[in-house]
C-alpha cells in the first residue's frame, strides 16, 4: 500500500515536470503569468519525497522489528537448553554422588529391592520429559542459530547435542539392559541370591552411569558456553 502510494506521488510529479508550460495570467488584467501543470515552490516533487521517506521508515523499522523478535525467540530456546540439559546432568550426578553410595552401604537384598523399585519409579513423564526432550531442545537451539550466522554458540550447541546423543546411547545399550536383569531377578528369597545378582550388576551399572555423569556434565558447560559466546 505504502509502496503503491509513493509510485503514484513519483508519476504526478514526473508527468507534472514533463507536461507544457504555458502561461496564463495570474489576474485578470495583468501582465504577471504562470506556467500550467507546475506547482508554485516544487510542492509535488516535496510531497513525493515525504511519502517514499515514509514508506522506507515503515520498512525499516518493520526489518528491526523481524530481527528483534527472532532474537529473542533464539534467546529464549537457547535458556530453555541450559535449563532441560542442567536437569538431565543432574539426574544421573545425583545417582553418582548420592542414590548409589548410598544403596552400597546396605545389605545385598536391600541393594537389590531398592534399585528394583527405584527403576520403576522413575519411568514417569516427568523424567521422560527431560530425558527424551532434551536433545530436540538443543538441535531447535542449533538450528535457530545457524541462518543467523552465530558460528560460536552454534558450535558448542552441536557439541552439547552430540554429548547427551552418546549419554542416551549409553543408558538404552548398558544402564537400561542391566536393570531389566535386575527387574527380572524378582524378589530375592535369600542373602545369597541377592549377593549374586548385585555382583552382576552393582559395579559395571556404577562405572557406565559415572561415564553418562562426565558425559553429560560437559554438555552442559558446552550450553553455557553458547549462553554467553
Amino acid at each position: 500500500m505504502c509502496s503503491a502510494r509513493a509510485w503514484v506521488a513519483v508519476q504526478v510529479r514526473h508527468e507534472a515536470s514533463a507536461s507544457p508550460r504555458r502561461s496564463r495570467p495570474t489576474a485578470a488584467g495583468g501582465g504577471e503569468t504562470r506556467a500550467y501543470g507546475a506547482e508554485p515552490g516544487g510542492h509535488g516533487g516535496g510531497r513525493a519525497q515525504r511519502v517514499g521517506s515514509k514508506c522506507e521508515g515503515r520498512r525499516v523499522a518493520g526489518e528491526k522489528g523481524a530481527r528483534a523478535m527472532a532474537e529473542s525467540v533464539r534467546e529464549a530456546v537457547l535458556i530453555a537448553s541450559v535449563l532441560a540439559t542442567g536437569l538431565f546432568a543432574g539426574l544421573f550426578y545425583a545417582f553418582s554422588v548420592a542414590v548409589m553410595p548410598g544403596l552400597a552401604r546396605g545389605g545385598d537384598r536391600t541393594f537389590v529391592e531398592a534399585m528394583q523399585r527405584i527403576n520403576n519409579a522413575i519411568l514417569n513423564p516427568w523424567f521422560a520429559v527431560v530425558f527424551a526432550g532434551t536433545p530436540p531442545v538443543l538441535l531447535a537451539a542449533a538450528v535457530l542459530h545457524a541462518p543467523a550466522g552465530q558460528w560460536g554458540p552454534l558450535v558448542w550447541l552441536v557439541a552439547a547435542l552430540v554429548l547427551v546423543l552418546l549419554v542416551i546411547g549409553v543408558t538404552m545399550s548398558v544402564n537400561v539392559p542391566l536393570n531389566n536383569a535386575l527387574d527380572d531377578a524378582g524378589p530375592q528369597g535369600s542373602e545369597a541370591r541377592a549377593t549374586r545378582v548385585r555382583r552382576g550388576f552393582e559395579r559395571r551399572w556404577v562405572r557406565w552411569n559415572t561415564l553418562r555423569t562426565a558425559l553429560s556434565a560437559l554438555a552442559l558447560a558446552c550450553v553455557a558456553l553458547a549462553l554467553v559466546s
